[in-house]
């Protein structure tokens, strides 16, 4: 298993990796950006087998119904599900919640159930400070559900985490209010990358 750092440095080097260009260069939607870092781990035949899109939204469903917060984005070859930070952390620590503990464990109950099924979980992070901060905030936060989900022994292969910092908000970074909505977790299902 990787070592802490080393897993902290790919979740940061993730859009290098990827081949994504910086969020500067880029004029696409939320939506459009998580297909386009997920395109290296989508299925690429045109079109997916009946029994691996089942597989998929089947999962994407169960992990969904488990986080009463919640909300299931369908795509073609992948699943979105929008979760708020609260869920996991308490803010500003990074420590997970003793509630999410028993949420993570059913998501890893389902991704053993679904052996073709793997997960990325995409952390997000609020604009209010400096932006090498958010990134190492969303980073730390992305790195702990995955350490957390391969502590229940789903394979590293299959957990792939990436801190995106500031660079997709869903609300204003001016209000409290705001400032949560943005500090948020996507988990990516997709079939096996």
């Amino acid at each position: 298993m990787k070592n802490r750092r080393s897993l902290l440095l790919s979740a940061g080097a993730l859009l290098i990796a990827s081949g994504v260009p910086s969020f500067a260069q880029q004029d696409m939607t939320r939506d459009e950006y998580i297909g386009a870092v997920s395109a290296r781990y989508v299925d690429k035949s045109p079109e997916m087998t009946y029994s691996k899109r089942y597989a998929l939204r089947e999962a994407a469903t169960r992990i969904s119904r488990v986080i009463p917060e919640a909300t299931l984005i369908e795509r073609r070859n992948h699943a979105v599900i929008s979760i708020p930070e609260k869920t996991f952390f308490e803010f500003p620590e990074v420590s997970l919640r003793p509630d999410a503990v028993a949420v993570l464990t059913e998501v890893a109950r389902i991704l053993h159930d679904r052996k073709s099924i793997g997960l990325e979980v995409m952390a997000h992070y609020h604009s209010d400070g400096r932006a090498s901060h958010a990134m190492v905030e969303s980073g730390r936060r992305a790195v702990a559900i995955q350490a957390a989900l391969l502590s229940r022994k789903v394979p590293e292969r299959r957990v792939l985490a990436s801190g995106l910092g500031e660079a997709w908000p869903t609300d204003a970074n001016t209000t409290i209010q705001g400032r949560e909505r943005n500090r948020r977790i996507d988990f990516v299902i997709r079939n096996e990358f």
